[in-house]
This record gives C-alpha cells, sequence and structure tokens, in this order.
C-alpha cells in the first residue's frame, strides 16, 4: 500500500508542476499591454465598380479587430478614430475598417497590422564598475 501513495505523490506532483510550467510559458507569451491605438484613412470617393460616391451617400465606418469582434462605428465624415485603452497581446493585430454607405452596403476591408513586439534582448547583464 506505501508503495501506491508513493506513485500517487509523484504523479501528482509531476502533474502540478507540468501545469505550473504551461502557465508561466503561456503568460509569458500572451502578454498583453494596453495601449491607445490611432487609426488614420482617407474618404472613399468611389465605389467597387468606379463610379463616384459622394460623401453624402457614405453613412458611417465599422472599425473591428480581424477575426475578432466590432470596436467602433465611426460617423461619416471623421477620418482619424482612437481607440483608448485597447488590450494588445505581444503578436500584434489586424484591424479592418468597411466603408457602410446609406443603403447599408458595405465595402470590402481595409486592412492593417500592427507588428509582434520585439524580442526581449538576448544578454543582459549588470555590475559595478571599479575605478
Amino acid at each position: 500500500m506505501q508503495r501506491h501513495y508513493f506513485w500517487s505523490f509523484i504523479f501528482t506532483n509531476l502533474t502540478v508542476m507540468a501545469i505550473g510550467l504551461v502557465l508561466i510559458f503561456w503568460s509569458q507569451y500572451a502578454r498583453a499591454q494596453t495601449v491607445d491605438i490611432e487609426f488614420q484613412y482617407t474618404t472613399p470617393t468611389t465605389r467597387a465598380d468606379g463610379s463616384a460616391l459622394p460623401a453624402s451617400q457614405i453613412s458611417g465606418y465599422e472599425l473591428s479587430v480581424q477575426g475578432g469582434g466590432l470596436i467602433a462605428e465611426i460617423a461619416p465624415g471623421v477620418t482619424e478614430y482612437v481607440a483608448s485603452g485597447f488590450s494588445l497581446n505581444n503578436q500584434g493585430a489586424c484591424f479592418e475598417l468597411v466603408t457602410v454607405d446609406t443603403q447599408g452596403n458595405k465595402s470590402a476591408p481595409a486592412v492593417a497590422c500592427l507588428a509582434a513586439v520585439p524580442g526581449k534582448p538576448q544578454t543582459f547583464t549588470v555590475r559595478v564598475r571599479a575605478e
């Protein structure tokens, strides 16, 4: 019976250590930072078929995270938008902006991406310098 407890103890501790290592690795990999992201764009003047698109026929824009959810519905005439307090992970992100006309038609998305943050320095040391 003692042997059963020993292996159970070993298995439990190894499992806990493995889970801990996975969590530590994952937290370093997926750490997010809260940032303000500024988006700038120009108002389209033509439709996809090349015909004119007067500003009066634009009802606004939809800004979203690619593969994610809607960030904002932006009013017509606005060409700069700031998403405050956006949670950006270390892998970067891509965003989509769609023009919506007064009939509810949506354009193909314009896509812009933020690159992943750079890796940490490979070597970093500190020492007291003798005079």
